[in-house]
């Protein structure tokens, strides 16, 4: 089973998709501190969805 992330930026009509190999692949480019930065500023949904 494969986990993906979805972050939506309503304000922006940002929409990004990341996996967590994507994460590996930038070497932490993407920090949790840039993520929670991003929570308390703009109005972001979270979603966690499964592939089967």
């Amino acid at each position: 089973m494969e986990l993906q992330f979805q972050i939506l930026v309503d304000g922006n009509r940002l929409s990004a998709m990341l996996q967590p190999l994507d994460c590996n692949e930038i070497k932490g480019t993407i920090s949790s501190g840039i993520i929670n930065s991003l929570l308390a500023r703009e109005k972001i949904t979270l979603e966690l969805m499964r592939k089967q």
